[in-house]
């Protein structure tokens, strides 16, 4: 299984982040932040 690694820098939208991380997940894939 991949697993895609998530990393958060200062100023980011957290929509952005949570979108992604649910996107990737919906898709299979192991994330981790």
């Amino acid at each position: 299984m991949t697993t895609m690694y998530v990393f958060f820098v200062d100023g980011f939208e957290e929509i952005e982040a949570v979108t992604t991380v649910d996107v990737l997940k919906r898709a299979g894939l192991n994330v981790e932040m």
